[in-house]
């Protein structure tokens, strides 16, 4: 329907530039220059700037059934990938039917019951936080988007007469609305409500992120805590066995730390009280920190630094380089 004659159009320009070689191009280049400025004079003052731009619209622009096709799958990928998180978001959250008073009530809750459900099924899925987020965003707006595009579609529709193919076209048209619309204001509502706790689940996963870099250091901890001098004995015993190279202690405590600036920068950009994760955040920064005292003050540690200070290589662990201690 809309558009038909476009390709009538297209195929024949094609055909006419099928007949012109690579040869005759570069032997006629100046004079094939001036016919197309010729042809350009000629379309830009019969047509003027306006009409150039109708006719480039009316050339690229989608046809009805590209747009309808287009707008379906759009709505069917995010459906597939968003529902059930937003089912099960606004089951918890007791919703039917998302009107102004019920988005607030929503947007001023702050649940961590339901942000930490929330952070642990992105986390379950493999997805990064930031990803998962901007994602839903860009489905968001693609959705509305399409619902404008298709709003104006029908407008232009419903002025051009009613033979059999436009009320065909119209019809799915409105179908394809309809299902848009009844999907964009949940996911809206979801979209709004992960940018407005984005700083939960950054720290979630930073959290996570740590916990699972040092899940058998803080194992050792929780074993031997009762007993101070295996419990140091055998994290130094660890971080020899983990790491490699010339200062193999040096090396872990750098790592470590810059792990527990990581974590503590996540913490600082938190707005909200979120006092459980904070909590739990807070208690793994001083478990590093525990970690760190304990390699720090060990004797390994403090002739690496020592042998580093004065530029020792490989050989120093070996006592060959002149002056760096056995």
């Amino acid at each position: 329907m809309k558009n038909k004659t476009r390709i009538s159009f297209v195929l024949s320009f094609f055909l006419f530039l099928s007949f012109i070689t690579p040869a005759q191009l570069h032997a006629d280049y100046s004079r094939w220059s001036s016919v197309g400025q010729v042809i350009a004079a000629t379309g830009a003052a019969l047509l003027g700037v306006g009409g150039v731009i109708t006719f480039a619209d009316w050339l690229l622009n989608e046809t009805d059934l590209q747009l309808i096709d287009r707008a379906n799958s759009k709505y069917n990928n995010a459906y597939r990938r968003y529902h059930d998180m937003v089912y099960w978001f606004e089951q918890t959250y007791h919703l039917s039917h998302i009107t102004s008073q019920e988005r607030a009530r929503v947007m001023n809750d702050v649940s961590e019951a339901v942000l930490y459900e929330i952070g642990t099924k992105m986390w379950g899925m493999n997805e990064k936080e930031y990803s998962y987020r901007s994602q839903l965003r860009s489905s968001l707006n693609q959705l509305t988007s399409y619902r404008r595009k298709i709003l104006r579609r029908i407008r232009e529709l419903e002025g051009s007469g009613y033979d059999f193919e436009v009320r065909h076209v119209l019809e799915q048209l409105r179908g394809t609305i309809c299902t848009i619309e009844s999907f964009l204001p949940h996911l809206g509502l979801f979209s709004d409500y992960l940018e407005q706790h984005r700083n939960y689940f950054a720290l979630y996963e930073c959290d996570g992120t740590v916990r699972n870099r040092y899940t058998h250091e803080l194992n050792i901890i929780e074993q031997y805590r009762h007993d101070t001098y295996r419990l140091a004995d055998e994290l130094r015993r660890f971080v020899l066995n983990k790491q490699y190279g010339v200062y193999p202690n040096v090396r872990y405590v750098n790592k470590l730390e810059r792990y527990v600036r990581e974590l503590n920068s996540c913490i600082r950009r938190v707005s909200y009280n979120y006092a459980d994760r904070i909590g739990w955040a807070r208690q793994l920064t001083d478990s590093l920190r525990y970690i760190n005292g304990i390699i720090t003050s060990g004797a390994a540690y403090k002739r690496e630094l020592y042998n580093q200070g004065r530029g020792c290589g490989v050989e120093c662990e070996y006592g060959v380089i002149r002056g760096c201690p056995n």
